[in-house]
Protein backbone atom coordinates (compact mmCIF):
# COMPACT_ATOMS: atom_id res chain seq x y z
CA UNK A 1 0.00 0.00 0.00
CA UNK A 2 1.57 3.35 -1.01
CA UNK A 3 2.43 5.74 1.77
CA UNK A 4 0.25 8.81 2.01
CA UNK A 5 1.97 12.08 1.15
CA UNK A 6 2.90 14.18 4.19
CA UNK A 7 0.29 16.66 5.27
CA UNK A 8 0.46 19.82 7.28
CA UNK A 9 0.01 19.85 11.03
CA UNK A 10 -0.42 23.26 12.59
CA UNK A 11 1.34 23.71 15.91
CA UNK A 12 -0.38 26.76 17.35
CA UNK A 13 1.61 26.80 20.56
CA UNK A 14 5.03 26.91 18.97
CA UNK A 15 3.69 29.02 16.10
CA UNK A 16 5.22 26.93 13.36
CA UNK A 17 4.07 24.62 10.60
CA UNK A 18 5.49 21.11 10.55
CA UNK A 19 5.02 17.99 8.43
CA UNK A 20 3.02 15.10 9.85
CA UNK A 21 2.20 11.73 8.32
CA UNK A 22 -1.27 11.55 9.88
CA UNK A 23 -4.25 13.22 8.29
CA UNK A 24 -4.48 16.83 9.43
CA UNK A 25 -7.13 18.92 7.73
CA UNK A 26 -7.71 21.55 10.44
CA UNK A 27 -5.59 24.62 11.12
CA UNK A 28 -6.03 26.78 14.22
CA UNK A 29 -4.11 30.06 14.48
CA UNK A 30 -4.68 31.56 17.92
CA UNK A 31 -3.15 34.80 19.20
CA UNK A 32 -0.81 35.14 16.23
CA UNK A 33 0.89 38.38 15.30
CA UNK A 34 1.04 39.80 11.81
CA UNK A 35 4.45 38.32 10.98
CA UNK A 36 3.32 34.82 11.97
CA UNK A 37 0.18 35.13 9.86
CA UNK A 38 2.29 36.12 6.85
CA UNK A 39 4.41 33.00 7.28
CA UNK A 40 1.61 30.48 7.71
CA UNK A 41 -0.62 31.82 4.95
CA UNK A 42 2.39 31.95 2.65
CA UNK A 43 2.80 28.21 3.16
CA UNK A 44 -0.91 27.38 3.10
CA UNK A 45 -1.28 28.88 -0.34
CA UNK A 46 0.71 25.89 -1.60
CA UNK A 47 -1.01 23.29 0.57
CA UNK A 48 -3.65 20.97 -0.84
CA UNK A 49 -4.79 19.25 2.36
CA UNK A 50 -6.06 21.88 4.79
CA UNK A 51 -9.85 22.14 4.66
CA UNK A 52 -10.72 24.09 7.82
CA UNK A 53 -8.97 27.28 8.93
CA UNK A 54 -9.76 29.11 12.17
CA UNK A 55 -8.12 32.43 13.00
CA UNK A 56 -8.84 33.48 16.59
CA UNK A 57 -7.65 36.43 18.65
CA UNK A 58 -4.96 37.41 16.15
CA UNK A 59 -3.50 40.86 15.54
CA UNK A 60 -4.08 41.27 11.83
CA UNK A 61 -2.15 44.03 10.11
CA UNK A 62 -1.93 45.14 6.50
CA UNK A 63 0.76 42.58 5.67
CA UNK A 64 -1.21 39.74 7.29
CA UNK A 65 -4.41 40.59 5.41
CA UNK A 66 -2.47 40.71 2.14
CA UNK A 67 -0.98 37.29 2.89
CA UNK A 68 -4.50 35.95 3.53
CA UNK A 69 -5.68 37.38 0.22
CA UNK A 70 -2.82 35.70 -1.62
CA UNK A 71 -3.28 32.42 0.24
CA UNK A 72 -7.01 32.22 -0.45
CA UNK A 73 -6.53 33.19 -4.08
CA UNK A 74 -4.19 30.21 -4.63
CA UNK A 75 -5.50 27.51 -2.27
CA UNK A 76 -8.14 25.11 -3.60
CA UNK A 77 -8.72 22.87 -0.57
CA UNK A 78 -10.22 25.19 2.08
CA UNK A 79 -13.96 24.71 2.59
CA UNK A 80 -14.41 26.30 6.03
CA UNK A 81 -12.93 29.68 7.01
CA UNK A 82 -13.61 30.92 10.55
CA UNK A 83 -12.40 34.29 11.78
CA UNK A 84 -13.26 35.32 15.34
CA UNK A 85 -12.22 37.73 18.08
CA UNK A 86 -10.03 39.81 15.74
CA UNK A 87 -10.41 43.52 14.98
CA UNK A 88 -10.69 44.04 11.22
CA UNK A 89 -11.00 47.33 9.41
CA UNK A 90 -12.85 47.63 6.10
CA UNK A 91 -9.67 47.42 3.99
CA UNK A 92 -8.40 44.25 5.67
CA UNK A 93 -11.81 42.63 5.42
CA UNK A 94 -11.99 43.56 1.73
CA UNK A 95 -8.61 41.94 1.01
CA UNK A 96 -9.75 38.62 2.49
CA UNK A 97 -12.94 38.67 0.40
CA UNK A 98 -10.91 39.56 -2.70
CA UNK A 99 -8.82 36.43 -2.22
CA UNK A 100 -11.97 34.31 -2.21
CA UNK A 101 -13.52 36.05 -5.21
CA UNK A 102 -10.33 35.76 -7.29
CA UNK A 103 -10.13 31.98 -6.93
CA UNK A 104 -12.58 30.22 -9.24
CA UNK A 105 -11.58 26.79 -7.91
CA UNK A 106 -12.01 27.63 -4.22
CA UNK A 107 -15.28 26.22 -2.86
CA UNK A 108 -15.73 27.62 0.63
CA UNK A 109 -19.02 26.48 2.12
CA UNK A 110 -18.78 27.93 5.64
CA UNK A 111 -17.64 31.53 6.19
CA UNK A 112 -17.51 33.05 9.68
CA UNK A 113 -16.47 36.49 10.89
CA UNK A 114 -17.69 36.85 14.49
CA UNK A 115 -16.70 39.52 16.99
CA UNK A 116 -14.51 41.28 14.42
CA UNK A 117 -15.93 44.81 14.82
CA UNK A 118 -17.34 44.75 11.27
CA UNK A 119 -19.59 47.73 10.57
CA UNK A 120 -21.62 48.83 7.57
CA UNK A 121 -18.52 50.23 5.85
CA UNK A 122 -16.89 46.81 5.97
CA UNK A 123 -20.01 44.86 5.05
CA UNK A 124 -20.55 46.88 1.87
CA UNK A 125 -17.57 44.94 0.49
CA UNK A 126 -19.69 41.80 0.57
CA UNK A 127 -21.87 43.56 -1.96
CA UNK A 128 -18.92 44.97 -3.91
CA UNK A 129 -16.67 41.89 -3.98
CA UNK A 130 -18.83 38.78 -3.60
CA UNK A 131 -22.08 39.76 -5.33
CA UNK A 132 -22.44 40.30 -9.05
CA UNK A 133 -23.90 43.66 -10.13
CA UNK A 134 -27.55 44.20 -11.13
CA UNK A 135 -29.64 42.78 -12.65
CA UNK A 136 -28.18 39.41 -11.64
CA UNK A 137 -27.18 40.11 -8.02
CA UNK A 138 -25.91 36.56 -7.51
CA UNK A 139 -23.01 35.36 -5.39
CA UNK A 140 -19.63 34.99 -7.05
CA UNK A 141 -18.77 32.32 -4.47
CA UNK A 142 -21.77 30.13 -5.20
CA UNK A 143 -20.52 27.34 -2.92
CA UNK A 144 -21.25 29.37 0.24
CA UNK A 145 -23.83 27.58 2.38
CA UNK A 146 -23.30 29.13 5.83
CA UNK A 147 -22.39 32.73 6.67
CA UNK A 148 -22.00 33.81 10.29
CA UNK A 149 -21.51 37.52 10.98
CA UNK A 150 -22.80 37.58 14.55
CA UNK A 151 -21.41 39.84 17.30
CA UNK A 152 -20.40 42.72 15.07
CA UNK A 153 -21.62 46.28 14.45
CA UNK A 154 -23.75 45.71 11.36
CA UNK A 155 -26.60 48.16 10.94
CA UNK A 156 -29.43 48.69 8.46
CA UNK A 157 -27.20 49.51 5.50
CA UNK A 158 -25.11 46.42 6.12
CA UNK A 159 -28.23 44.25 6.37
CA UNK A 160 -29.53 45.71 3.10
CA UNK A 161 -26.23 44.86 1.39
CA UNK A 162 -26.30 41.34 2.82
CA UNK A 163 -29.87 40.83 1.61
CA UNK A 164 -28.49 40.40 -1.92
CA UNK A 165 -26.83 37.20 -0.71
CA UNK A 166 -30.35 35.76 -0.77
CA UNK A 167 -30.76 35.98 -4.53
CA UNK A 168 -32.67 33.33 -6.41
CA UNK A 169 -29.46 31.48 -7.41
CA UNK A 170 -28.03 31.44 -3.89
CA UNK A 171 -27.22 28.15 -2.18
CA UNK A 172 -27.04 29.85 1.22
CA UNK A 173 -28.83 27.75 3.84
CA UNK A 174 -27.88 29.63 7.02
CA UNK A 175 -27.32 33.34 7.65
CA UNK A 176 -26.44 34.29 11.23
CA UNK A 177 -26.62 37.99 12.15
CA UNK A 178 -27.21 37.81 15.90
CA UNK A 179 -26.07 40.61 18.21
CA UNK A 180 -25.64 43.41 15.69
CA UNK A 181 -27.33 46.80 15.23
CA UNK A 182 -29.96 45.91 12.65
CA UNK A 183 -33.19 47.88 12.89
CA UNK A 184 -36.47 48.02 11.01
CA UNK A 185 -35.00 49.13 7.67
CA UNK A 186 -32.52 46.27 7.63
CA UNK A 187 -35.20 43.79 8.66
CA UNK A 188 -37.45 45.00 5.84
CA UNK A 189 -34.67 44.53 3.27
CA UNK A 190 -34.08 40.96 4.44
CA UNK A 191 -37.83 40.27 4.58
CA UNK A 192 -38.27 41.31 0.97
CA UNK A 193 -35.54 38.93 -0.20
CA UNK A 194 -36.71 35.88 1.73
CA UNK A 195 -40.05 35.98 -0.08
CA UNK A 196 -38.58 34.41 -3.19
CA UNK A 197 -35.78 32.39 -1.62
CA UNK A 198 -36.04 28.59 -1.60
CA UNK A 199 -32.71 27.59 -0.07
CA UNK A 200 -32.40 29.52 3.20
CA UNK A 201 -33.70 27.54 6.16
CA UNK A 202 -32.10 29.48 9.06
CA UNK A 203 -32.03 33.25 9.56
CA UNK A 204 -30.71 34.42 12.93
CA UNK A 205 -31.52 38.00 13.93
CA UNK A 206 -31.56 37.78 17.71
CA UNK A 207 -30.28 40.59 19.91
CA UNK A 208 -30.71 43.37 17.35
CA UNK A 209 -32.77 46.59 17.25
CA UNK A 210 -35.75 45.34 15.27
CA UNK A 211 -39.04 46.96 16.19
CA UNK A 212 -42.69 46.48 15.31
CA UNK A 213 -42.34 47.48 11.62
CA UNK A 214 -39.43 45.14 11.09
CA UNK A 215 -41.19 42.31 12.90
CA UNK A 216 -44.35 42.70 10.81
CA UNK A 217 -42.28 42.81 7.60
CA UNK A 218 -40.43 39.61 8.52
CA UNK A 219 -43.71 37.86 9.31
CA UNK A 220 -45.10 38.83 5.90
CA UNK A 221 -41.89 37.66 4.26
CA UNK A 222 -42.21 34.34 6.07
CA UNK A 223 -45.79 34.04 4.82
CA UNK A 224 -44.48 33.95 1.23
CA UNK A 225 -41.69 31.50 2.09
CA UNK A 226 -42.39 27.82 2.76
CA UNK A 227 -38.74 26.81 3.10
CA UNK A 228 -37.44 28.91 6.02
CA UNK A 229 -37.79 26.73 9.12
CA UNK A 230 -35.85 28.75 11.73
CA UNK A 231 -36.16 32.50 12.24
CA UNK A 232 -34.50 33.74 15.43
CA UNK A 233 -35.76 37.05 16.80
CA UNK A 234 -35.11 36.82 20.54
CA UNK A 235 -34.35 40.04 22.42
CA UNK A 236 -35.78 42.38 19.79
CA UNK A 237 -38.76 44.71 20.26
CA UNK A 238 -41.32 43.50 17.74
CA UNK A 239 -44.12 44.16 20.22
CA UNK A 240 -47.59 42.70 20.37
CA UNK A 241 -48.35 43.72 16.78
CA UNK A 242 -45.32 41.86 15.48
CA UNK A 243 -46.10 38.81 17.56
CA UNK A 244 -49.73 38.80 16.37
CA UNK A 245 -48.57 38.96 12.75
CA UNK A 246 -46.37 35.94 13.28
CA UNK A 247 -49.25 34.15 14.98
CA UNK A 248 -51.46 34.88 11.98
CA UNK A 249 -48.83 33.59 9.53
CA UNK A 250 -48.00 30.48 11.51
Amino acid sequence: MPKRPPQWSINATAKRIEFDDSKFVNALFRNYGDDDLCKVFGVLSKNANIENIKVQGCKVGDAGSRAMREGLSENCSVVEFLFCDCVLGPKKFKRILQGMAANEELEITDLTFTNCSLDDRAIRYFDEVLITPPPDNGMICKSLSIINLSNNKIGDRGAAALSYLLGSDSLLSKLHLNNNRIGDKGAKALAEKIKGNRMLHTLSLGYNLIGIEGGVALAKGLEKNKFLVCLELQSNSIGAAGALEFARVL
